[in-house]
């Protein structure tokens, strides 16, 4: 199957729409999306095919004999883009580094060519296929990438379902990358209860998130953070934390210092309740005038529940 779809891929690179009948007509986009398909299609054999000898992480050689396997590949495909199709398959199955070249250049080519076309789901259908073998690789820095186009897509087309699986695979690799901020801006969306997850699991990335804002986060020149003791860790507070309601208890209208009173309803997301021993206030003046900010501090403070 793998050698038949270069055969067929071969074919196609022929075809042109002037050399093409009247009756049967194919656009250039058209050849081009056959050719994503029998490349992803030649992932997946070529996958399958390295199972069966053992080429891919956590596996074990089968009952099939490798060297016969290619000898048997080559002799049956004498034709010129099979006599290439067939060396490549051959370097492929010879050992894991080269399995894994082939298998990462195929998949591009697949993906890049149904991005190309505007299958962008196609596309990062083929990237699924990619993070799972770089997360069996453990080869996390690769994985990045490819989740947040992801993310980005999902969240772009409103699959909350999909977006939440992705972005806890993309939580497990910021962990082991030790992308701290990362890793915490992550937990504090995957503990909200707008994220479609069980409460159990929801509960695990909170507790996460209060176990870093105990011991901190220290910065290191290279931008990233790992644990440790440091001062106060900040994040985007949505979805995780919202504002309800502002009021100003002290009237409407105010002069320039004037102090203010006001009474902040704030709801949590979270699965259980925070308590919160300070509250900072940005205000944001209209008509031009200055930005201020004020910050007030009490004993502590609970937060509504959801």
């Amino acid at each position: 199957v793998y050698l038949s779809c270069f055969q067929v891929i071969h074919l196609l690179e022929k075809v042109s729409p002037s050399s093409q009948s009247a009756g049967v007509l194919l656009t250039m986009p058209q050849l081009s999306l056959y050719r994503a398909e029998l490349w992803y299609y030649a992932l997946q054999k070529l996958y399958q095919l390295a199972q069966l000898c053992g080429l891919t992480p956590n596996s074990k050689p089968g009952q099939v004999d490798v060297a016969a396997l290619v000898a048997s590949c080559i002799s049956g495909n004498q034709s010129e883009s099979g006599s290439s199709a067939s060396s490549q398959l051959c370097q492929a199955l010879c050992s894991k580094e080269e399995f894994k070249k082939h298998f990462i250049d195929l998949s591009e080519l697949s993906r890049t060519a149904f991005a190309r076309e505007g299958r962008h789901r196609q596309s990062l259908l083929v990237s699924v296929h990619l993070v799972r073998y770089y997360m069996s690789l453990e080869e996390y820095s690769s994985v990045e990438p490819l989740l947040l186009e992801a993310c980005t897509s999902y969240n772009n087309d409103s699959w909350s379902s999909l977006l939440a699986t992705n972005l806890v695979l993309l939580a497990d690799c910021w962990e082991k990358l030790e992308s701290w901020k990362k890793y915490i801006q992550a937990c504090a969306v995957l503990s909200s209860s707008l994220a479609p997850l069980t409460e159990q699991t929801r509960q695990v990335y909170f507790e996460r998130l209060l176990e870093f804002s105990f011991k901190g986060v220290q910065e290191n020149s290279d931008g990233s953070g790992k644990e440790g003791p440091s001062g106060p860790i900040f994040t985007l507070a949505n979805p995780l934390l919202r504002t309800v309601s502002v009021e100003y208890v002290s009237g409407n209208t105010a002069l320039w210092m004037d102090k203010l009173s006001m009474c902040l309803t704030l709801l949590t997301t979270a699965p259980q309740g925070v308590q919160c021993g300070q509250v900072s206030v940005c205000l944001i003046a209209k008509h031009g005038l200055r930005r201020r900010t004020t910050r007030r501090s009490s004993s502590s403070h609970a937060l509504r529940h959801q």
